[in-house]
């Protein structure tokens, strides 16, 4: 999935996506985490990829998690529990049941290893 428009993109067309997915734009979040994911238009470079695609995620865009998914499925970045938290939340919070499974999973197997207080921590940052 190339991103709409960024066959043509020079910098103006770039600066206004970083912008809008600065300012909360969810389309533009999801493609500038693309961007970054697959090398096009700016030089491959993943941390930025997950942070746009967090970002893009936490507002329940089902892709930009996916994607973000795979990006830990395959090894390519280190696997962040705050991240994979967040991500089967905000799958929960619209029904996924396999989420919601998950997420119950997660949260007693964490509890048990208490890994430095990270459930307390998540369940603070969602109350």
């Amino acid at each position: 999935m190339t991103p709409i428009g960024w066959a043509a993109s020079g910098l103006e067309v770039w600066s206004a996506r970083i912008k809008a997915g600065e300012q909360g734009d969810l389309t533009a979040q999801l493609c500038i985490g693309y961007a970054y994911a697959q090398g096009e238009v700016v030089t491959k470079d993943l941390p930025p990829a997950i942070k746009w695609y967090r970002a893009a995620a936490k507002q329940g865009d089902l892709s930009a998690g996916f994607n973000l998914g795979m990006l830990y499925r395959f090894g390519l970045v280190p696997l962040d529990y705050s991240i994979m938290v967040d991500l089967c939340w905000v799958a929960a919070e619209q029904g996924d049941a396999v989420a919601q499974f998950k997420l119950g999973v997660t949260y007693s197997f964490l509890t048990t290893l208490d890994l430095n207080n990270f459930v307390g921590q998540v369940e603070a940052a969602h109350a």
